[in-house]
């Protein structure tokens, strides 16, 4: 075990720490709701309530333009110029604001003229409200100060509440609309609130923007976007494409594997968010190749461990013997196995240390594979959700071999002194 010996080091222990909190609280607190859900909508509407989330999640992903990369970098680099930190908060949230009205759009026109999304539309404009709500919560602002935990239990104690009134108000699967409701106030909720910390202790407020920095906010951002796109394209597409093509019973199945795994994938995220400012700033290489080594190792365990007591999850969790939940949650676990040491090497490891650009171009070219990949499943009537579970494992091997090849064609893996 390495010992933390610098104030940096020290720093980026304390925001791992944070990090981990937060986005355990992201999943481990819905998931506190998850049984509930699955038992009181049914299959179907549970399925509906995850198809919607998972459309709503590209324009997410559209609203943050990859600034939880790119901002969170310039912030890094410019944290003690407030200044300059101002002039990229206004930049970013300008971007952003512009970015959510387009989206809307967008939304308003596939829901009244799309075929299969207006029966539900009340759902999807509930669930649009998300979409603002990241916006107001500047994450890439405080990864990029390394101030995290000034936030996380604000985060924590919003999601409690949150999910304190499902219990109360959904009875049965005409209620499903509360879950979206309470997900939204949450976030908008959760965003306010952060916005004020930040105005309070940094002294940063959202303030005028001019059409040139948003100009030059996206142009910055811009490879970034395409990397996002990118990985959304063998992550959020999955159940996109299973409500589309194959009903929300197949999402609902799906998805309540994928919650399960999806928390455990990010377990991991603190350590990856906190490990790309610390390494943009430091290039402390031998640091970050004791954690990758401790990550990794741990990883194979823990996944040896879920794949033996799988059923014993499954049925404890879910309160039934579902084996199609079972089997897609065996298959997404093997993907976690690759997906670990695969985020690693990406932006904390290559992109901080000045090949952002090949980090990108590892989630392009495999993305499009997976792409064609789903279309070939459909065309040919081989298209379930073990299919496509058996697509990510294959997909994220992709992007592992790529990042690895770039790690020695850079010869990144000498540690170099300080």
């Amino acid at each position: 075990m390495f010992v933390i010996k610098s104030k940096e080091r020290k720093n980026l222990l304390a925001n791992v720490i944070s990090l981990f909190v937060l986005q355990g609280s992201n999943y481990i607190i819905p998931l506190l709701s998850i049984p509930y859900l699955f038992k009181t909508l049914d299959v179907e509407k549970f399925g509906l309530v995850n198809f919607s989330f998972a459309f709503i999640q590209y324009f997410i992903i559209l609203t943050d333009f990859g600034y939880n990369l790119s901002a969170t970098k310039a912030i890094a680099e410019h944290r003690d110029d407030k200044e300059k930190i101002q002039q990229i908060f206004n930049g970013v949230i300008g971007s952003k604001i512009l970015l959510f009205l387009v989206g809307l759009l967008v939304l308003t026109g596939i829901v009244f003229f799309v075929p299969g999304f207006s029966s539900y539309k009340s759902v999807y404009f509930i669930s649009y409200g998300m979409v603002l709500g990241s916006i107001l919560f500047p994450v890439w602002f405080f990864q990029g100060m390394e101030k995290m935990k000034l936030i996380t239990f604000l985060s924590i104690s919003l999601k409690l509440v949150a999910i304190i009134p499902l219990f109360i108000l959904v009875k049965s699967p005409a209620d499903y609309l509360y879950v979206p409701i309470f997900n939204t106030i949450a976030w908008i909720a959760c965003g306010l609130l952060s916005l004020y910390i930040i105005k309070k202790d940094f002294g940063i407020v959202p303030g005028k923007f001019s059409i040139a920095q948003i100009q030059d906010s996206l142009k910055e951002s811009s490879p970034f976007f395409l990397s996002r796109v990118s990985v959304s394209l063998y992550t959020t597409s999955n159940v996109f494409a299973l409500g589309l093509f194959s009903g929300n019973v197949s999402v609902g199945y799906y998805s309540a594997a994928e919650k399960l795994f999806q928390a455990l994938q990010n377990a991991y995220s603190p350590i990856n968010s906190s490990l790309y400012p610390f390494m943009t700033k430091t290039k402390d290489l031998k640091l970050y190749k004791k954690v990758f080594s401790l990550a990794v190792v741990f990883n194979i365990v823990l996944i040896s461990c879920l794949l033996f007591f799988s059923h014993e999850i499954i049925t404890l969790f879910y309160k039934n013997d579902s084996i199609q939940t079972e089997h897609v949650f065996q298959l997404l676990l093997i993907a976690c196995l690759v997906i670990v040491p695969s985020v690693m090497l990406g932006y904390p490891f290559l992109g901080a240390l000045g090949h952002s650009s090949y980090a990108n171009k590892t989630v392009i070219g495999p993305s499009i594979i997976h792409l064609i990949a789903l279309i070939v499943l459909i065309a040919t009537k081989t298209f379930t959700i073990y299919t496509v579970a058996g697509m990510v494992i294959f997909t994220e091997s992709l992007v592992l071999v790529s990042r690895v090849y770039g790690v020695f064609r850079f010869k990144l893996y000498k540690i170099q002194k300080r």
